[in-house]
């Protein structure tokens, strides 16, 4: 079974296109409904984050995605790169996203990393075509969607800065 996994494991990204999410908060779960129908559920405003978190993953092109306060509360440390901050569609609390090092990211995760945070810095100080420059570098160097989709918006930040810039993004799809 191992063995089998091992194989399939580098491919189930490419044929199912499947993100991994982890957000942490309150949330309530249990029966809803009346005697007739009952339906046993989570409800609250952290499901509906964790939920647009999860969509992200595709967004950003990652496996694995965690807001800073689920990273908070692991007993372990993994290595992790900050992708964002930004506020999802519809939220007006900014979330800080992580994307999780995992057995299969690439072996130069560590440089990556590195050069993704210093773009990532230009980013949050408003030097938008700097952080174009650096993000597109990753972009071409390394094939890295993280890097594609802040070169991008910081082309697009760059051709009309926003006032009172805060460095926190506000989504606009789900």
């Amino acid at each position: 079974m191992e063995g089998l996994r091992t194989n399939l494991e580098p491919n189930l990204k490419t044929l199912f296109g499947y993100g991994v999410a982890l957000h942490s908060g309150t949330a309530l779960i249990g029966n809803k409904g009346s005697a007739q129908r009952l339906d046993y559920g989570l409800v609250g405003d952290l499901i509906n984050a964790a939920a647009r978190v999860e969509s992200l993953t595709k967004y950003y092109g990652v496996l694995f995605l965690i807001t800073r306060e689920a990273y908070a509360k692991l007993s372990a440390s993994p290595k992790v790169r900050l992708i964002d901050k930004a506020i999802v569609k519809g939220k007006s609390t900014p979330l800080e996203l992580l994307e999780i090092k995992h057995a299969h990211s690439p072996e130069h995760f560590d440089d990556t990393l590195e050069r993704y945070n210093a773009a990532f810095a230009g980013y949050e100080r408003g030097d938008f075509r700097g952080a174009e420059q650096l993000f597109a570098a990753l972009r071409d160097e390394r094939e890295d969607k993280p890097s594609a989709v802040m070169a991008e918006r910081c082309h697009e930040l760059a051709l009309a800065p926003p006032k009172n810039w805060d460095g926190i993004y506000h989504l606009t799809t789900k």
